[in-house]
């Protein structure tokens, strides 16, 4: 979207906010849509027959993909690791358990670097494997999934594009996977209710990346030293909640055209960016950042840019270089929030037409120090590049103690 687009919508949208904003309250006034999966996997299951790979029985199968060929909906193909490593190039077409005996030492990999496992039936769980050494080519990976209710759990990915890519598969689970020196370590696209959780996802140029799908879960992950975090693009509807992002070298979180998004209680630290919020402009679609804690980022810990109704409200910014800018952004609610220790602790670019209008509410926020009088906040107007002030008009005098009670 171009500037002069942006600028438009600003103006047409601003218009509907020239009345005084209501008044703040200690209670969010939030109703998110709380949809949860209720027909996932999450155990082994299927009619107790089971199919060998490797070992030393009579009957036992030396390729992974003549078992599955063999195998019925429902069997289980369980992998022992002293043939490993096994060749990859694997199609699932049948629902079935894939179980590896040992993830570290149960290993299937394709030194074509063709993609390793593709997954086209539904309702199929692997676990226990090391899946390494994946096509780099856009749609490769080390697991390919174009199908519904699949269970990904306690494997080590490594070495791919992608290390789980999603594509029109809906309510899948991730889970408690090691995903690390890919392009992407879970490229999700167009499939909604996937659930997100409990990986270590490292040393990745992107951790996870969210396109164009809804009512996805990101819950509890450690995401370490990848270039990007999370990024969740033209998505709505997600819950990205108590995540530890750490050492980023660009975005930690970054939502671009992505509305009725929550972001809370994840730990952001040593970062470049912590939180970036662009091109959010649907009327009544903010999004929710709330809880975060967020420490150490070389620029903004909080970046919201030529975006609509987004909701800062009791996260804890200490150490950051700025903690809040906001750039032409309209009827943004900052409130409940600790400064501490920030080179700045907020600023802000307002499109001259609206930095004279009172559209951002600053409230009740602890400005890393008592404040009695109403506290100032510069920013500019541009372009033109005139100094301008808002103002927190009721500040906090001792922090929120929120935190404290964790």
């Amino acid at each position: 979207m171009d500037l002069m687009n942006r600028i438009l919508i600003i103006c047409v949208i601003g218009i509907l906010f020239c009345i005084p904003l209501a008044p703040v309250t200690n209670t969010l006034d939030i109703d998110f849509d709380s949809t949860f999966k209720t027909n996932i996997i999450t155990q082994i299951n299927g009619d107790g027959n089971t199919l060998y790979v490797g070992g030393s029985g009579p009957d036992n199968y030396t390729r992974i993909q003549d078992a599955i060929d063999n195998a019925s909906s429902g069997n289980t193909v369980f992998v022992y690791d002293d043939s490993s490593p096994y060749q990859g190039n694997i199609t699932i077409d049948k629902f079935i358990n894939l179980i590896g005996e040992n993830r570290d030492t149960t290993i299937i990999q394709d030194g074509n670097w063709q993609k390793v496992i593709e997954i086209q039936a539904n309702k199929v769980y692997i676990s226990g494997f090391t899946i390494r050494n994946g096509g780099r080519q856009d749609t490769f990976a080390l697991i390919r999934i174009h199908s519904n209710a699949t269970v990904i759990a306690r494997n080590r990915l490594e070495l791919g594009k992608c290390g789980v890519y999603l594509r029109y598969g809906h309510n899948a689970l991730i889970t408690y996977n090691s995903i690390s020196k890919c392009d992407y370590g879970i490229f999700n696209s167009f499939s909604n209710y996937t659930d997100i959780t409990n990986n270590y996802i490292e040393n990745n140029d992107f951790g996870i990346e969210i396109s164009h799908s809804n009512h996805t879960e990101i819950i509890n992950n450690t995401i370490y030293d990848n270039d990007n975090g999370i990024f969740l693009d033209e998505s709505n509807n997600n819950i990205v909640q108590g995540n530890t992002i750490n050492s980023t070298q660009v975005h930690s979180l970054f939502l671009f055209s992505s509305n009725h998004n929550e972001i809370r209680d994840n730990n952001i630290l040593s970062s470049q960016w912590g939180i970036l919020v662009d091109n959010a402009l649907t009327y009544g679609g903010f999004n929710l950042i709330s809880y975060n804690h967020i420490s150490n980022t070389e620029e903004y810990a909080i970046h919201i840019g030529w975006s609509i109704g987004n909701k800062i409200i009791g996260n804890q910014l200490s150490h950051n270089h700025i903690g809040i800018y906001l750039v032409s952004s309209l009827s943004a609610r900052i409130t409940q929030n600790n400064f501490i220790q920030n080179t700045q602790h907020a600023t802000f670019e307002d499109f001259i037409l609206f930095g004279l209008l009172p559209l951002n509410l600053w409230n009740n926020n602890y400005w890393g120090r008592p404040h009695i009088l109403p506290k100032p906040i510069a920013g500019k107007l541009v372009p033109i590049g005139f100094l301008w002030l808002k103002f927190d008009l009721r500040p906090r005098l001792l922090p929120h103690d929120w935190w404290l009670n964790e």
